[in-house]
């Protein structure tokens, strides 16, 4: 609705199916579902807190990662996400059976649901909802998700690439 797309084509939400399946698929653990910097709180004596746990559930591993390194509240650059994961990767014992690649295949899976569904609250909340603190976070989250997409594309070479075209498109 944002962008006025009347229909997604079939192929798009057969892309949105694969990327949903691949990440139902991944290792499970208890995760928060919004770990973004907003809700990461630093103490007065540098503890690290953190709040806003009410969408709490099992699912991927990732998912949190996720949340965090492509976060469009900060927007961090794809080099910087690429050496924060794989430092996260080395001390979360639950990912250790990964392989690097299999790893950061699975981050992608999770980082695609994750910002898509970020990108729609932020549509939602601001368009419908009338939130208008959330309209800034939409062209960072489209930029993030540009730069998200240019991964999965390396990751995948030659699968889904109408989805890919028509996505990249609808955020330009």
């Amino acid at each position: 609705n944002f962008k006025g797309i009347a229909e997604i084509p079939e192929y798009v939400r057969q892309f949105y199916s694969l990327i949903a399946v691949s990440v139902e698929a991944q290792h499970k653990v208890l995760m928060h579902r919004d770990f973004q910097s907003q809700n990461i709180m630093v103490r007065p004596n540098s503890e690290i807190a953190f709040v806003d746990f009410q969408g709490a559930r099992r699912g991927s591993a990732f998912y949190d990662i996720a949340s965090l390194l492509w976060d469009p509240y900060v927007s961090l650059p794809v080099e910087m996400i690429k050496d924060f994961f794989e430092y996260w990767r080395m001390q979360n014992k639950r990912v250790q059976a990964y392989t690097k690649e299999d790893a950061w295949d699975s981050f992608i899976q999770a980082s695609l649901q994750r910002l898509m569904q970020a990108l729609g609250a932020y549509c939602f909340l601001s368009r419908v909802k009338g939130i208008q603190k959330f309209e800034k976070y939409i062209e960072p989250g489209k930029k993030q998700l540009l730069a998200l997409l240019g991964e999965f594309k390396k990751m995948v070479k030659a699968t889904e690439p109408e989805a890919i075209e028509f996505i990249e498109k609808a955020l330009s």
